[in-house]
């Protein structure tokens, strides 16, 4: 998963950085780090982001790291699925940004 769709994730749901580092058990710096792409996600993030979004953690994990199997055709559709997701997002935080202008669309 793109980092960027995770930091857009946050952002749609009304998450603060501050709140999900403290959800996570890791620091600002951390949470900064991997929504950034300078830092891989690890297993511990993985399960506790899983839970703030209520998304199956084994979905989350493929998204965000693949698989062992490298299947292109795979591959392909998990890049799809991304842009698709992260546009969504970015349309949702558009259309909300009249009544919520404090949410900053990310670019």
């Amino acid at each position: 998963m793109s980092t960027t769709t995770l930091r857009n994730l946050r952002i749609a749901l009304g998450i603060s950085p501050e709140s999900l580092a403290v959800q996570c058990r890791m620091s600002l710096d951390e949470l900064s780090a991997i929504e950034s792409g300078k830092r891989e996600p690890n297993g511990s993030f993985i399960n506790a982001y899983s839970k703030i979004l209520n998304i199956n953690t084994t979905i989350l994990s493929v998204l965000l790291k693949g698989t062992n199997r490298k299947l292109i055709l795979f591959e392909k559709l998990r890049k799809l699925a991304l842009k698709v997701l992260n546009g969504y997002l970015k349309l949702s935080l558009w259309m909300t940004d009249q009544d919520e202008p404090e949410k900053k669309l990310p670019r």
